[in-house]
This record gives C-alpha cells, structure tokens and sequence, in this order.
C-alpha cells in the first residue's frame, strides 16, 4: 500500500508531466492543433466509456479463452459516446495487412438502410475487406465465418441496432435477431451490439438472442444533479481540459464552467467536445493558451447560430437550460431518452357523427330486432314500418 508520501510524490510527478506534455502546445501551429483533434490520439476519458472499453476487452479474452461467442449490447443516447468508444477500441486494436495474411483483430458495420440477412451478411464482408460480396445470406455469412476464423477477429461491432424495429417491425426483429444468433455462435466472437436504448426490444425481441446478450451496458448523458452526475461530469471536464492542445490549464472543472457547459450541450458528449474544439481555435487566434468564458461564447454561437445570443449559457449572467419552446434542446427526445415522452403528434381526429350516420345506425340496430313478416302479410308490414319509424325518431330525438 502506498505510503501518504509515495502518493503525494506520485501526483507531483503526474502534474509535471501534465505541465510538459501542455507546454509542447506553445506557439504551435492552429492547423496542427485541429488534426490532434480530429486524430485517435485525442481520446478523452468518459468515466462510463472507460468502465465500457474495459468490460468490452475483458469478455472478448474470455471468448477468445473459451472459444465461445458472447453477446454484448451497449446502450447510449445518440451523441453520447457509443461509437466513440467502437472507434477507440478499434484504434488500439488497428488491422495489420503486413504479411501473408492480414489481422483484423476488430470488425465494425452499421445495419443497412435495408435490413435483411443477406444485407447484414453483406455488411460484415465489406467491413472484413470484401469488396463485393455475393451469393445467399447463409453462404455470405458462412464466408464471414470462415475469413473471421482466418484474420483472427476477436470483436465485432454492430451499430444503431435500434433501426430493426422501425425499418423491419416485430417480423424482422426475430429473422435478423436469428442472424446476430447464428453470428455470435458460429464466430466465436464477442459480438457487441450498439444502440440507443431503444435496442432492448432487439435483445429482448428474440428469446435466443437475449440468452446470449444477457449483459448490457449503459452511457447516460451528463448532467449537474446528483452528486454522482456532479462527479462524472467534472472527471470528463478535467480530462477534455488536460486533452486540449493548449499549454496552459482551462479550469473547465470549475463549477460555474460546468453548469453552463450543461446548459449549452444538453450533456451530450458530442456537442461538448464539439464546443471544446471550436473554443480552441478561436482562443489560439486570439494568442492565448487557455480557454475563458467568451471563447466558449463564440464557440457556441458558431455551432448553432448567433440568433441563440439572448440565451447563451456562456455569456448570458443566469444561465439555464435551453429547453423552451424554439430552444435547441425543446421537449428534446429521441428513444435514447426514454425519461422524456416524444412530443405528441398530429393524430387524425375521431370522425364527427352527422344526423344521417346516426339515423343509419338505429335503422341498422332496430332492423334487427325487427322479425321477418309473413309472406303476404302487407297490413302486418305496414304497421312494422310504422313502428319502426317512430322508434327511429325516438333514438334521434
């Protein structure tokens, strides 16, 4: 265990490499900063998306160990990290085609805007590197299996799951949850299935499949109640801070920074690290190597529009959340958020009953009440029709 002296040492040491890792930022070129931030090696740690990464290469050792296919589904609402993280993974375990025969240790596809098997098949043997792929879904898959065996796959990543239902309703969710199945088995992969969460009823949907994906995953947006969304929130501003390529300190962490970084994202990972990068090219025009309040400002007013400057979380002095009728983040909901319910839509109005459909349906209802007359019976019939009548205007009455 680590002595009290060790530690405090441990963290100088971590500060100072902190310090020259920044310093190497100072003077730099602004085009240089924006490939840092457009490359893989700007990764910043999401504390969930770690706790994810981690998991996700855990269970594909233990399936590469056994030989045994898993299933995997990770859930986040749109922008919150899931296909940051695919990514991230896939950068730490890239393809090598040196050699006689390549190494794809990671495959990743998204369903297609058509999904059947055989588009699915498809997919996965042009993610693999098979530029045309051909033939039945179970000879394409059975291919995939084969080229998977060969190139030593361990993961495979299959993105926005959620559009099975809507593109292929109830029938599709069992054909293609069959499909994933049959994947997961015949690979002897970790198959990790990426969604909002919306893609439960893809897993649950399909009795075979969701024994095999039993273990699911959640990314939730940031936010600043709670004291454990408190926490998660200013670890991921620290990291975004000491990722920056700047050479001095931000203080993103800063309690009021935080709140208004809330406010103008939603606590959508995406659009905060979108506001981030934008911040650092307008703090670098301006000669400084630090982000303050109006370089956050701009950012903002860049991304989405200088008509939102009455409201901006980072200039106006009481900020708040931009959820109001014509705000960015209105009644904002998509099946990533399943707290919020979907603003109602135009639904058809029930149709007006007029006197002529009401007098129809007491004829229709009396009719069969009425019994048949007897054949050559006319004054019988006539007093029926006149019974009949005053009932009808009776029911109208």
């Amino acid at each position: 265990m680590n002595s009290p002296k060790s530690t405090k040492t441990q963290r100088i040491e971590d500060e100072a490499s902190i310090v020259s890792a920044r310093d190497k930022w100072r003077g730099a070129d602004i085009n240089a900063r924006r490939l840092h931030m457009a490359s893989s090696q700007f990764f910043v740690r999401h504390p969930q998306c770690s706790a994810a990464i981690s998991e996700i290469r855990l269970i594909a050792e233990k399936c590469k160990l056994e030989k045994k296919g898993r299933g995997l589904l990770t859930m986040a609402g749109s922008g919150a990290g899931k296909t940051y993280l695919a990514n991230y993974i896939q950068d730490t375990m890239p393809r090598d085609d040196e050699g006689d025969v390549s190494k794809v240790p990671t495959v990743y596809f998204k369903i297609p805007s058509a999904p059947t098997q055989r588009g699915l098949a498809a997919a996965l043997l042009t993610a693999l590197g098979d530029p045309r792929p051909k033939g039945s879904a179970a000879e394409m898959s059975k291919r995939a299996e084969i080229l998977m065996s060969k190139v030593g796959t361990e993961i495979i990543f299959i993105d926005d799951i959620q559009d099975i239902p809507e593109k292929r309703g109830v029938k599709g969710v069992v054909q293609l949850g069959n499909w994933i199945r049959d994947l997961i088995d015949g690979s002897k992969c970790l198959v990790v299935m990426l969604g909002t969460f919306a893609a439960i009823d893809v897993v649950r949907g399909n009795d075979q499949l969701n024994r095999r994906a039993m273990k699911h995953q959640r990314i939730e947006y940031f936010s600043m109640t709670g004291t454990d969304n408190i926490s998660r929130t200013k670890r991921f501003l620290d990291n975004l801070d000491k990722a920056l390529p700047l050479a001095e300190h931000s203080k993103l962490v800063d309690s009021d920074i935080a709140l208004r970084f809330i406010y103008a994202t939603n606590g959508v990972t995406s659009l905060m690290l979108d506001v981030a990068k934008e911040a650092v090219d307008i703090a670098v025009s301006n000669e400084r190597e630090h982000l303050i309040l109006q370089d956050l400002a701009k950012a903002f007013e860049r991304l989405f529009g200088e008509h939102h400057r009455d409201t901006n979380p980072f200039s106006v002095q009481l900020p708040r959340a931009l959820t109001r009728e014509d705000e960015l983040f209105h009644h904002w909901y998509d099946t990533s958020n399943p707290a919020k319910e979907p603003e109602p839509k135009h639904q058809l109005q029930p149709k007006q009953k007029t006197p002529a459909m009401e007098e129809t349906k007491a004829v229709q209802k009396l009719a069969k009440k009425t019994p048949e007359p007897a054949p050559g019976n006319a004054p019988q019939q006539e007093l029926v029709d006149k019974v009949t009548g005053a009932e009808v205007e009776i029911a109208l009455a």
